[in-house]
């Protein structure tokens, strides 16, 4: 439509139309308005999920590189144990090389003193921490000293050293429940049996003794659970090593059961062995050879029971116990800890005059542990360290009770 004003002419829309492409632009504005809207929230959330999985990612990571550093460290921590105890051990070793005297071995000499001491006292790296101890295992009874010599007559009636440390067997059998004394029996006839035949089809002269207490008791079916108990008393080592019962050292049970094997008594105390006692609690005065005829002399069968003690040692079990980053408020816990035990055959090969000059050990096995097991456990002989010098019998009493 077009109208004319004077000279101009102005063409204007209809009004329909007009109004319908105001709707149009207005819907199209309205679109894209909508459009920009749902964009802008789409964003949001995938800024909000990476940012998520971005802390869930460095959170992780974060987690595992410091479970890395603990590991690695414990890691450091468990070899600088192990590195520290093989050096207890050693150092043990080099303190049981200052015996001077071969002819007697007791709780309480010089170097086992200074050894406590040192290692109770020894300054480590980063606060470890370390004890040592030396145990001597020839106060036991040895099983395969148990059997009788070749030719031997079996008469029952004939007191023989094997049969005195039999019936000792059985003493310490009957002191715990569960334990079948048949079992002592059951050992003389075993070495009695006929040897059996190697792969070659030749016989074996004689049966095979006991390599370790374990064999022991995997022969005779004794459960495992009454080990610890034996092991206290009884081990299995060739005889030419272990011969007899250091007097010295022996446990008052082993002593009893040796000295007065009678189960009607209960193998329990005697004169002799409350002697034998008080003279292992004196460091001035061992027993030395010709006391063991002394103190024994009165029993019956006294000649044959002395033939099953000595005064001499040659196995020991030396063991070191370390803790490494300990507590800092109680360096005995905490940390990382580590416990080695090595088992040793001690021979003196140069003596002159009472004197040995030159010690030499061969170890027999090792075992490894995990824990700081001298820290846990108290050592029988710490109170020795505290009174060397001056030194008090009646501190040692309490071992005994």
């Amino acid at each position: 439509m077009t109208r004319s004003f004077g000279k101009e002419l102005v063409r204007t829309r209809p009004p329909q139309a007009s109004l319908e492409g105001s709707n149009d632009r207005q819907a199209s504005r309205t679109r894209r308005g909508g459009a920009v809207g749902n964009q802008r929230g789409l964003a949001l959330i995938i800024v909000v999920t990476v940012v998520a999985m971005l802390t869930i990612i460095v959170t992780e990571f974060a987690y595992s590189v410091t479970l890395d550093q603990f590991r690695v460290r414990n890691s450091l921590y468990s070899l600088q144990a192990e590195l520290i105890v093989r050096s207890g051990v050693n150092l043990a070793e080099g303190f049981l090389s200052l015996d001077e005297d071969p002819s007697v071995d007791t709780r309480s000499e010089e170097w086992y003193i200074t050894m406590l001491q040192f290692c109770q006292q020894v300054s480590l790296p980063n606060g470890a921490v370390i004890r040592c101890d030396v145990k001597d295992e020839s106060g036991k009874i040895n099983i395969n000293n148990t059997r009788d010599r070749a030719g031997a007559p079996l008469d029952p009636t004939v007191v023989t050293k094997q049969g005195v440390l039999r019936d000792a067997l059985r003493c310490i059998f009957q002191r715990r429940e569960g334990l079948k004394v048949e079992i002592v029996d059951d050992l003389r006839e075993y070495w009695q049996r006929e040897p059996p035949t190697l792969e070659d089809g030749t016989q074996r002269p004689s049966v095979p003794s006991f390599q370790s207490l374990e064999d022991f008791a995997a022969t005779f079916n004794i459960p495992t659970e009454h080990l610890p108990y034996l092991r206290r008393y009884i081990t299995a080592q060739p005889s030419r090593r272990l011969s007899g019962i250091n007097i010295n050292i022996a446990e008052p049970e082993v002593l009893a059961a040796v000295i007065n094997p009678d189960p009607e008594s209960g193998c329990g105390m005697t004169v002799e062995v409350q002697d034998i006692l008080e003279r292992q609690l004196d460091p001035e005065n061992p027993i030395r050879d010709a006391d063991v005829r002394s103190l024994l002399g009165s029993l019956e069968n006294a000649q044959v029971i002395t033939t099953a003690f000595t005064t001499r040692s040659s196995l020991y079990r030396l063991e070191a116990s370390a803790i490494t980053n300990p507590n800092p408020d109680n360096p005995n816990q905490g940390g990382v800890g580590k416990t080695l035990s090595v088992l040793i055959f001690r021979e003196c090969v140069e003596e002159n005059a009472d004197r040995c000059e030159l010690w030499t050990t061969k170890p027999l096995d090792w075992q490894k542990e995990g824990g700081a097991r001298l820290f846990r456990e108290r050592n029988r002989f710490s109170a020795l360290s505290e009174y060397y010098g001056e030194f008090d019998p009646s501190a040692l009493q309490e071992l005994f009770n």
